[in-house]
C-alpha cells in the first residue's frame, strides 16, 4: 500500500464513528419526514372520505325529498281526478234528468209587441 492509501484509510478509521452517527441521524430525520408525510397523507385521505360520505348523504336526502314530492303529487293528482269524475258525473246526471231549457211559446200579441219594439226608430228621447 502506498502512503496516501494508508493515510486515507487511517483518516477513515478515525471518522468512521462520525460517519456512522451521521447516517443514523440522517435515517432518523428521513424516517420522521416520511412519518409526517404519511400522517398528512392519511389525514387528507380521511378528509376525502368524510367529504364523500357528506356528498352521499346529500344525494340520499335529495332523493328522499324528490320521492316525497313525487308521492305527494301522485296523491293530489288522484284526488283531483276523483273530484273531476264526481263533478263530471253530477253534471251528466243534471243534464240527463233535469230540464235545462224550458220550451216557452210566445203568443201573437207578444210577438207583435216585440216586432214593434225592434222596428221602432231609435231616437234620443224615450216615448
Amino acid at each position: 500500500m502506498s502512503i496516501g492509501a494508508k493515510v486515507t484509510w487511517a483518516a477513515f478509521q478515525k471518522i468512521q464513528p462520525l460517519v456512522l452517527i451521521f447516517f443514523i441521524v440522517l435515517s432518523v430525520i428521513l424516517g420522521v419526514i416520511c412519518l409526517l408525510l404519511g400522517t398528512k397523507n392519511m389525514m387528507l385521505q380521511s378528509q376525502l372520505l368524510v367529504n364523500k360520505e357528506n356528498k352521499i348523504e346529500v344525494i340520499v336526502d335529495t332523493t328522499e325529498i324528490a320521492n316525497a314530492l313525487s308521492k305527494g303529487y301522485s296523491e293530489s293528482k288522484i284526488e283531483r281526478e276523483i273530484i273531476y269524475e264526481k263533478i263530471k258525473g253530477d253534471t251528466e246526471t243534471i243534464v240527463k234528468h233535469d230540464t235545462v231549457f224550458l220550451n216557452v211559446c210566445i203568443s201573437d200579441d207578444g210577438m207583435q209587441h216585440y216586432n214593434n219594439f225592434v222596428s221602432s226608430p231609435v231616437t234620443g228621447k224615450p216615448e
